[in-house]
């Protein structure tokens, strides 16, 4: 029966194979790493930029019009958080698509007061999402319980 190779240092040698695993999940993790890295800094810092019909102004308008309507809509007492917070995406998704088209033609003008109010919207609607998504559960099961405590109250009055 062969004996294991043994380096200088008394420690067992690993065999072709295992060494080749180990490169191959080692070279798979950094993969994984780039590709996720460049992703992510692909879509901060080069969004796609989308035809769109809307001017600056315009475009800053409809963005708003599109997250109050949204917020509206996810307010609904019948949806559950889930439901709510896709909603919420989902009727934001048709307008907010071109929000990087809306504040490359705002850059292009070089107005100021229209960069910083899609800034404040871009803000407006993380805080928004973020909402419905931390706070959904208890505001869908107060939005259920209090009409109920409510009218329970109207139909105890004599």
């Amino acid at each position: 029966m062969a004996s294991p190779i043994a380096d200088p240092s008394g420690r067992k040698k690993r065999s072709t194979s295992k060494t080749t695993a180990l490169a191959l999940l080692g070279g798979l993790a950094v993969w994984l790493t780039v590709a996720g890295t460049y992703e992510v800094l692909k879509q901060s810092f080069w969004p796609e930029l989308v035809t769109t019909e809307f001017d600056c102004h315009g475009g800053a308008r409809a963005l708003l019009e599109s997250l109050e309507s949204a917020r509206n809509r996810a307010a609904e007492p019948t949806l559950n958080e889930r439901e709510a917070l896709s909603t919420f995406r989902a009727d934001l998704e048709p307008v907010w698509r071109q929000a990087a088209a809306i504040r490359y033609r705002c850059e292009k003008q070089q107005d100021k007061v229209a960069l910083h109010a899609l800034r404040s919207l871009e803000l407006l609607r993380y805080a928004e999402e973020r909402s419905i998504r931390l706070s959904a559960v208890d505001l869908t099961q107060l939005r259920r319980s209090t009409p109920q405590l409510v009218s329970t109250l109207l139909s105890k009055q004599p």
